[in-house]
């Protein structure tokens, strides 16, 4: 979901790179009312609430080569690799038109919150 999310979110932007940290989606889905994020359960233990499984999922991203640091040295930014783009082309065509729908709406979510 989040390769489809990021690939969506690039395409309405028109950029591949985000500046944006892995705390920053904890803070953009925690409140999500996106039903695709439903699943992904947030912690209250620490001083801001928090998901392992978000953060897991955002680091498969890296390590699979779909996503990564525009640069290493400051990985303040997500870059959305051109494989995201060819793996998103695959998995669209597995998703009903409501699931695409609501991949649509979590970018506009996120976009919003990067301030975009």
């Amino acid at each position: 979901v989040l390769c489809l999310m990021l690939v969506a979110a690039s395409q309405k932007s028109n950029t591949r790179t985000f500046l944006v940290r892995h705390l920053d989606f904890q803070r953009i889905f925690r409140n999500s009312s996106s039903p695709l994020m439903k699943g992904v359960v947030f912690s209250d233990s620490g001083p801001e609430p928090f998901s392992p499984v978000l953060d897991d999922s955002l680091n498969h991203l890296i390590l699979s080569g779909l996503t990564g640091y525009p640069d290493i040295q400051h990985p303040e930014g997500v870059l959305v690799k051109p494989s995201a783009f060819e793996y998103a082309l695959e998995l669209n065509r597995l998703l009903s038109p409501t699931k695409k729908e609501r991949v649509q709406k979590l970018a506009d979510e996120f976009l919003s919150g990067i301030g975009l």
